[in-house]
């Protein structure tokens, strides 16, 4: 248990840590300077980001005392292209520095969501860093997201990558509560997606290519969507 807690909150904290050293080397430099309106914006962006996704920790913390009865979700009305922004924000130093490219796409641009805001973002969280642990490497890396609605109004959020892909012999486990192929894996990030989605009344899917890449999908019914 203490090992899973540990994978999940390190997950959120390392990019937390990650902006906010950015954001003190920020200020360091408006103090040296007249500092600009687009410098400060930055920097209150980023302390509204380190606040949200502070307050998602701490509500994660809370639903998973128990994994297995999860609070139900508490909705709110979400753009997703400010979800999907404020994911790739949060990790952006993290992806950079491992020379990962990250596009977003969201059609229509005011496409909107019913759902909770910060469990969704910790199952985006740990789809971008199983992501990225996919294309460590991979030439020219890079990581999509994106969401569109489908014929039938059901919004869906995509994770996309060019990486290693998923073996077949294993594509079918991979959300089984602590199955990993990997050394320091928990085996809790996909199966803990899962439950989320479920409590959304949703689902998540997979589909992969070995050596080509692999892309998670929600998908959200129409019942949970505005």
């Amino acid at each position: 248990l203490l090992r899973v807690m540990t994978h999940e909150i390190m997950n959120s904290v390392a990019p937390i840590a990650s902006l906010a050293d950015s954001l003190g080397r920020h200020l360091q430099r408006a103090r040296q300077q007249e500092a600009s309106t687009e410098l400060l914006d930055d920097v209150g962006t980023g302390i509204r980001i380190i606040q949200q996704r502070s307050e998602g920790l701490l509500r994660f913390a809370q639903v998973y005392r128990d994994f297995s009865t999860l609070a139900s979700p508490q909705r709110t009305t979400l753009y997703v292209q400010e979800l999907l922004q404020a994911t790739r924000q949060l990790l952006a130093e993290q992806l950079a520095a491992q020379g990962i490219e990250v596009t977003l796409s969201v059609r229509p641009a005011h496409l909107t969501l019913h759902a909770d805001g910060h469990l969704l973002e910790q199952v985006l969280i740990n789809l971008v860093l199983n992501a990225a642990q996919a294309v460590t490497q991979t030439p020219n890396p890079r990581i999509s997201l994106l969401a569109w609605p489908d014929e039938q109004e059901r919004v869906v959020i995509e994770v996309r990558d060019n990486g290693s892909g998923i073996p077949t012999d294993v594509l079918d486990s991979i959300f089984i509560p602590f199955f990993t192929t990997r050394p320091n894996g928990s085996g809790i990030g996909l199966s803990l997606a899962k439950q989320i989605m479920q409590l959304h009344q949703g689902s998540i899917q997979v589909h992969s290519v070995e050596r080509t890449g692999s892309a998670f999908q929600l998908w959200f019914p129409p019942s949970v969507t505005v």
